[in-house]
């Protein structure tokens, strides 16, 4: 596993396909930082094709920023680790039709699914 650290986001990436996305505390995620995370990501020699968004703290992102996961070249699938917290309605109304987008309540069945989705 290698660690990547941006100015509001620690990205583990797994090298197995997979990369963990864990924002910041209290950070208001905007569409210009989202793009730079997207970006950072198409570029990882590793070419990871699953994301595991860990919603461990409590983080907004706004709508703008939502609308650019469609820049993402690299992941295909989504596996959003909620903590107890409901999902956005909004987010799937906006979500890009080629990303598979997956809610959980625990980072191990959201790994899981990641890593089924990719094997096949």
């Amino acid at each position: 596993m290698t660690e990547y650290r941006l100015s509001f986001v620690t990205l583990l990436d797994y090298e197995d396909g997979i990369i963990e996305i864990i924002v910041d505390e209290g950070v208001d995620v905007s569409a210009d930082q989202f793009s730079e995370m997207i970006k950072f990501i198409n570029e990882l020699p590793s070419n990871p094709k699953g994301g595991l968004v860990n919603r461990v703290h409590s983080y907004s992102i706004s709508f703008a920023a939502h609308l650019r996961f469609k820049e993402s070249n690299a992941i295909e699938w989504v596996a959003e680790c909620l903590h107890g917290r409901r999902p956005n309605p909004i987010i799937k109304s906006v979500w890009p039709k080629k990303l598979k987008l997956q809610f959980y309540s625990d980072r191990e069945t959201a790994l899981q699914w990641l890593k089924a989705s990719i094997k096949n």
